[in-house]
């Protein structure tokens, strides 16, 4: 990622790893690669759904990198709060 200039959070970076065994993979690339891919499909939503988005993006200020590694940040925020939930 850094040939392309952009720097991933430690929890973007950590989130990949923890994915790896659920996706099947073994390295944080091929996460970020199927993260990636998925991106595709932001392109290919219904055009209320792609302003929306757009929208949400704008209001916060973020761009679409910023977007996503925010996304999987809090995602990442929220399977460990769950798995320390069980834990107890």
């Amino acid at each position: 990622m850094d040939q392309l200039g952009v720097r991933l959070s430690p929890s973007v970076l950590a989130y990949c790893d923890e994915l790896k065994p659920e996706l099947g993979v073994s390295s944080t690339a091929d996460v970020m690669r199927e993260i990636v891919s998925q991106l595709q499909n932001w392109f290919d939503l219904p055009g209320y759904m792609a302003e929306r988005l757009q929208q949400e993006m704008a209001a916060r200020r973020l761009n679409i990198i910023e977007y996503v590694q925010e996304a999987l940040a809090q995602r990442y925020d929220a399977l460990r709060d769950e798995r320390r939930e069980r834990r107890r």
